[in-house]
């Protein structure tokens, strides 16, 4: 039959850390995991319809840091605060430490997977067809902007500095590139704040060792945020000069495991002439790596391309420019032309 082991100890470090957070002595483990069990056995029965998810316990020396995650949290606060007094109070009950009690919300229960669950059994309890109740849960989750994807961006620096233009103005063509890369540093933090004022944890990692300002990049390091559900900005192309961003994008997709490259560009997709010269210009819906190589289709560079070809990672070129192009790509609809 093989071993049994419980879901949370393959995710605990990867996605997820510990609903309990303390130290203990060898004399006090076992009173307080008793505890512990007894405080989340009062809240699962007693505090009930109020959408709780989890229940963290954080503990100090003389203080027991109870925090409930739920979906309505007037529900378990009460009028003027008068259930929240009594939830404190009956848990004093369970600890000789002092506790803190504290309510946060869920603020999107339908892609909550645990309370997305109690949902639905909830439904098979009062005999509604388990068909309809899987289906509404995905409906609702889908609407609520679950997408199921894991991102990570590779950011250019030409709106800064551009060093194949430099070096064909006299510019040392090394120096030039490594300049070009600290343009991407530049853009990666810019981009990782204005994502973080979203509320979503991001991380910047530059193939250029800068400490200070952000991390080194670690193949496996990077692996760990995406599969956290961190966005990761890789900053600083390859490291080396005479790559361009292209290749670089090609190479981390290709590290990470990328399912697919999408190219962000001016225009949504790749035409048979210059669509801002030629208005009748064609749109080319699907591309094969060769064709793009071999007639010398400028979208990407050839090193990219063939990178991509030989990882297997297909290509999508759409348009940056568009509102919600991005979204509309993830949803399979847009504009683009994909390379495969």
């Amino acid at each position: 039959m093989g071993q049994k082991v419980n879901p949370v100890g393959f995710r605990l470090g990867v996605n997820r850390g510990w609903d309990s957070v303390w130290y203990a002595k060898k004399k006090d483990f076992g009173n307080y995991l008793i505890e512990d069990f007894k405080i989340r056995q009062y809240v699962k029965k007693n505090v009930i319809n109020s959408g709780v998810s989890k229940v963290m316990i954080e503990r100090t020396a003389n203080k027991c840091y109870v925090t409930i995650y739920t979906s309505r949290p007037g529900f378990v606060i009460g009028k003027k605060g008068s259930d929240i007094d009594k939830i404190k109070n009956n848990l004093s009950k369970f600890t000789s430490n002092e506790v803190t009690l504290n309510i946060k919300e869920v603020k999107k229960p339908e892609t909550n997977a645990y309370l997305v669950a109690e949902n639905i059994a909830q439904q098979l309890v009062k005999r509604i067809s388990y068909r309809r109740a899987m289906k509404r849960a995905m409906q609702s989750c889908l609407r609520l902007g679950a997408k199921g994807i894991k991102v990570s961006i590779v950011v250019g620096g030409g709106n800064i500095f551009r060093g194949i233009s430099a070096s064909s103005k006299g510019m040392d063509r090394s120096s030039a590139d490594y300049t070009g890369m600290m343009a991407t540093v530049i853009n990666s933090l810019i981009l990782q704040n204005s994502i973080e004022q979203k509320g979503i944890d991001t991380r910047v990692q530059s193939a250029i060792k800068i400490e200070n300002v952000c991390e080194s990049y670690i193949r496996r390091k990077a692996m760990r945020h995406i599969e956290k559900n961190r966005i990761v900005i890789f900053a600083a192309g390859t490291g080396n000069p005479y790559f361009t961003t292209d290749t670089a994008a090609a190479l981390r997709a290709s590290e990470v495991k990328c399912d697919i490259l999408l190219k962000a560009t001016k225009v949504d997709g790749i035409y048979d002439s210059d669509p801002e010269k030629n208005k009748n210009a064609e749109k080319l819906s699907n591309l094969s790596y060769d064709y793009v190589i071999n007639n010398n289709l400028k979208i990407m560079d050839t090193a990219s391309i063939s990178l991509a070809k030989e990882n297997k990672i297909p290509i999508m070129v759409f348009s940056i420019h568009e509102n919600n192009s991005l979204i509309e790509i993830v949803d399979g609809r847009g504009s683009y032309t994909l390379i495969e």
